[in-house]
């Protein structure tokens, strides 16, 4: 087979095309607000709240349904099932977390459990399951209960490709294929490679994935629906592995050519492969198109993308806008993301369409209540609905304008406070049925219980209203209850920081993306964490120093001891103690570099390292580490030279944080303070 890097496919127009899309000159167009013709002709969705933030990954189909991860009161990600009308839990009781793989047409759901074990090796168990409306939950086997097992993919005959270790050793890890039946075999490898891992597979039950060889190196393996593996080789790279295959056997994979150069190929039967550096994949439809997102200016910045043989390479990029990324993509060719207009901006999701129109969604909402933002798309069904995230949390928004009965609640948004100082909560909220009445209540999150809240309403539009005063600092979770007359109820909640008002403070929140799947070298999104942050940037001398500092989703940690603070310019270095997963005697590391207003030369960026209190130095075993790459380095005091050369051979800083980090008050801008 050739292979056709972007050498030999022709530098000048490669070149030209990327150009053109960081610069914005072939960006998509941009689309005017709705207009009432164009709401008349069934452009339009009607939402449904599915979680309150935190939310993290998620699948759609065309039935109406969706699959998803949301965070659980104990700020561990559970997995939850929308069949259009309401939502089931699905998670199995009794685990420790729960991340979902994949969801198919015919409503099955693939996911992945882990289980505080102290009988296995490690004090973990992991186990594979399958879950449908008519079959319920189904315990799949794995190569070893005791070590890590992921589904990946499922097609619709329920055949699910994936990976499972027979040991706490990386290289242990295999390609495999569950049948409909639920049996395991292992996929086999090829001379000089073994099975790595297993990412995709299609209709016909061909997988697609990666296998590993002794020099640790990568390959990308096609095994057929025998499982027979064929060899496709590295493209041209130093490594190569695939993530998609479709059913004409079009095959989309990642190639590293070396420490500072990445990109994607497309292989399909009988055609020369396509090969582009500085152009990162995101996914592949039937028809052979791919999406992406190419580097842009800065290691914030990038650009969407949509490229296919027929059309060549198109940027989705709007113009003016600072950055954007394309999520998903359906048959018809339309993608779904979000769009940035500065470096802080939370986003704002966006669809576009086969020719490259982008249209913000929140332009196509239909009875929004006031303060909901749609911020990101995160998938695409066929029959055009969009699974997506908000401000208020995750959202499936239905074309056309049907929908669910139940009441739509916009975000709670409550600023920091100081103790004792009065919180006001507004909330606002729509439900079609105009003449349902509706009820109310909050947890403040602080031992008070749920409370009544006043209700204001009138023909299908309302508030809710409450106060409350927090007598001690701390992080605390408000939940309000909105239930209309017929007993359908909405939930929302969200965080509220109290008494981290004062002085010289560091604060934030976002997404760490925690570790590359095992043997790709890919960031997952099941890996996705959540933070918050809001410490004071000089200790106290009294018993103790307030700070808040979370870890929520993939790993739950909650900061206890506050014990160093190393300042140097925007740069931080928090050090200090807390329990993981409500387990304690660890401790933390935070280098965090906070943003100061919107110029993109002051990205925050923030990376995090969990380890074990109980040993010295190079002896701590690390439990967990997030966030990091070259533009993050472990010194805060190296030269910003070595932090460039770093930054060059790093991963995409966008696939490893993504959040907002501030100072506040007055800084000195050096220093250090506490025990070593």
């Amino acid at each position: 087979m050739r292979h056709l890097s972007t050498g030999q496919y022709g530098v000048f127009a490669i070149t030209l095309l990327l150009m053109l899309a960081l610069s914005g000159g072939a960006n998509g167009a941009a689309e005017d607000d709705a207009t009432d013709t164009e709401r008349s002709s069934g452009d339009i969705y009607s939402i449904v709240n599915l979680a309150a933030p935190t939310t993290y990954n998620g699948f759609v189909n065309a039935h109406g349904q969706a699959a998803f991860e949301y965070l659980g009161p104990d700020d561990r990600t559970q997995v939850a099932f929308f069949n259009g009308d309401r939502i089931v839990d699905i998670s199995p009781p009794g685990n420790d977390r729960t991340f979902v793989g994949g969801l198919n047409e015919q409503g099955e759901v693939i996911f992945n459990a882990r289980f505080l074990d102290a009988q296995s090796p490690g004090g973990l168990r992991y186990q594979p399951l399958r879950w449908s409306a008519a079959r319920g939950r189904v315990v799949l086997p794995s190569l070893n209960v005791s070590e890590y097992a992921s589904l990946d993919a499922i097609n619709k005959h329920g055949q699910i490709a994936g990976l499972s270790a027979t040991s706490s050793d990386n290289s242990s890890v295999r390609a495999v294929r569950w049948t409909s039946a639920n049996r395991l075999s292992s996929l086999p490898g090829v001379t000089g490679f073994v099975p790595g891992a297993a990412y995709g597979i299609n209709d016909l039950d061909a997988v697609i994935g990666s296998g590993s060889a002794v020099n640790g190196g990568t390959t990308t393996l096609v095994w057929n629906a025998d499982g027979r593996p064929t060899n496709l080789g590295t493209f041209g790279a130093r490594s190569a592995f695939g993530i998609r295959i479709n059913n004409q056997g079009d095959v989309l994979g990642w190639r590293i050519v070396d420490a500072a150069t990445r990109g994607f190929f497309l292989s399909s039967p009988g055609k020369p492969a396509v090969s582009i550096n500085a152009a990162y994949p995101t996914t592949l439809n039937e028809t052979g198109e791919v999406i992406g997102a190419v580097r842009g200016p800065t290691t914030s910045e990038f650009r969407a993308f949509r490229y296919s043989r027929a059309r060549g390479f198109l940027s989705l990029h709007p113009a003016g806008m600072f950055t954007s990324e394309a999520n998903a993509l359906n048959d018809d060719g339309v993608s779904v993301g979000l769009v940035r207009s500065g470096m802080l901006d939370e986003g704002r999701a966006y669809r576009w369409s086969r020719t490259g129109v982008a249209t913000d969604l929140n332009l196509r909402l239909q009875n929004s209540p006031t303060g909901l933002v749609l911020t990101e798309g995160l998938g695409i069904a066929a029959n055009g609905d969009i699974l997506a995230q908000s401000n208020a949390g995750l959202v499936f928004l239905c074309r056309g304008g049907s929908g669910t009965d139940a009441p739509v609640l916009g975000p709670i948004q409550i600023p920091a406070l100081r103790q004792n100082e009065l919180a006001r909560l507004t909330l606002s909220f729509r439900d079609r049925n105009a003449s349902d009445t509706h009820t109310a209540t909050i947890d403040w999150g602080d031992g008070s219980g749920p409370l009544p809240a006043v209700v204001r309403e009138r023909n299908g539009t309302g508030t809710v209203l409450a106060e409350h005063k927090f007598g001690v600092a701390g992080d605390y979770r408000a939940t309000v209850i909105v239930t209309d007359s017929a007993r359908r109820r909405t939930t929302m909640s969200a965080s509220v920081r109290v008494g981290f008002t004062d002085g010289a403070q560091l604060v934030g929140e976002g997404m760490l993306q925690s570790a590359a799947a095992p043997g790709s070298g890919v960031y997952s999104p099941a890996a996705r964490t959540a933070f918050r942050l809001a410490a004071p940037l000089a200790l106290k001398t009294a018993a103790g120093t307030p700070f808040v500092f979370r870890l929520m989703g993939s790993t739950s940690f909650k900061g206890e001891t506050l014990d160093r603070i190393t300042l140097d310019g925007n740069r931080v270095r928090l050090e200090g103690t807390g329990q993981l997963s409500n387990r304690p005697g660890y401790r933390f590391v935070i280098d965090a570099v906070a943003g100061e207003g919107d110029a993109l030369t002051s990205a925050s960026r923030m990376a995090v390292r969990i380890e074990e209190a109980n040993s010295v130095g190079a002896m701590r075993k690390v439990m967990f580490e997030a966030g990091r790459d070259g533009a993050m380095p472990q010194d805060l005091t190296q030269a910003a030279g070595q932090a460039a050369s770093q930054a060059a051979q790093a991963s995409p800083a966008a696939l490893l944080y993504r959040g907002a980090l501030r100072m506040t008050g007055q800084t000195s801008k050096t220093g250090q303070a506490g025990q070593p």
